[in-house]
């Protein structure tokens, strides 16, 4: 039986690795995603750790070149 708080774990695990690999990418100004939803329904808050971990992806594979230059994403709720 799986742990509620190991996908959470998952998630921030690879967040750390992506900032870990792409330094350059920690310097610059972040490129902010906004996810409207609520944050009081178990939706609301599977619908923010899927664009947290779609942001994890983009920054292990490189992350988003903005005018020659590295940016990270961040997402706000």
């Amino acid at each position: 039986m799986k742990s509620a708080k190991q996908p959470v774990i998952y998630l921030l695990f690879a967040l750390l690795c992506a900032f870990i690999f792409v330094p350059e990418m920690m310097a610059a100004e972040p490129i902010v995603i906004g996810v409207p939803t609520s944050t009081g329904f178990l939706e609301g808050k599977e619908c923010i750790n899927a664009a947290q971990l779609a942001v994890v992806e983009i920054h292990a594979k490189g992350g988003v070149t903005v005018c020659n230059q590295k940016r990270p994403f961040k997402i706000e709720a």
